[in-house]
């Protein structure tokens, strides 16, 4: 909803979907933003939203400063079922590899149902393999918790293999935050960074908020505490 509400405040037509950027490049101007196909966008500035690994294999200029990736492997997979097959009363299960929440709790009784499932780590690699392999479709820690779980249909989100993403949210390791957020959000003249990844909020839809906030205080000059109100 909160993409949607953007959208309308910007003009969707002024939004260009499924368009790959090749190159960045500042100048004395502005900014020259060239796609795949060899279109080119001229700007005053430019926020750079993309994560580290789709970063490294854009051309910028100037280059932002050389940091760690700390994108995640994490697979998220709704399990849809015809009816509820777990105790609507019963716990979300949190381990270190799988959390699961009750995506459709609030329905009430009417099917279909779905339960939301992330996977990360070793647990994501190896239900990755076999999805792959076509021998299972449901992580065997899911299967100890949820027995009756029986989908008629598995969506799976793998952004680890999305040539856009290739790798979930941010997972930053100790000591990122204090050491390499500044290089995350690192900003030229023209040129900005923002994301989730680039906040101390790393990993959820508030730092990404607000990163943006950061970058428009940046370009319009407004003070990040007067733009948030």
């Amino acid at each position: 909803q909160v993409a949607e509400k953007l959208a309308d405040v910007i003009g969707r037509e002024r939004i260009q979907l499924l368009s790959i950027v090749s190159s960045v490049i500042e100048h004395e101007t502005g900014v020259t933003v060239t796609l795949q196909n060899g279109e080119e966008y001229h700007a005053d500035e430019v926020v750079i939203t993309v994560p580290p690994t789709v970063l490294q294999a854009m051309q910028i200029s100037p280059p932002p400063p050389r940091q760690q990736s700390v994108m995640g492997t994490t697979m998220k997979q709704i399990a849809i079922t015809p009816s509820k097959q777990w105790d609507p009363k019963g716990p979300n299960l949190i381990s270190d590899d799988v959390v699961t929440w009750h995506g459709t709790a609030n329905q009430g009784g009417e099917g279909p149902h779905a339960l939301v499932i992330l996977e990360s780590n070793e647990a994501a690699e190896v239900l990755r393999q076999q999805i792959a392999d076509g021998t299972r479709n449901i992580s065997p820690d899911v299967e100890i918790a949820y027995p009756e779980l029986t989908p008629s249909e598995s969506i799976v989100i793998d952004w680890k293999k999305d040539q856009h993403a290739r790798g979930s949210y941010s997972f930053p390791p100790l000591g990122y935050i204090t050491s390499q957020r500044q290089v995350a959000e690192h900003s030229t003249s023209r040129t900005h960074y923002a994301g989730e990844h680039t906040s101390p909020l790393a990993g959820y839809m508030e730092g990404a908020l607000q990163s943006g906030i950061r970058a428009a205080s940046a370009i319009t000059g407004v003070p990040e505490k007067i733009a948030k109100k």
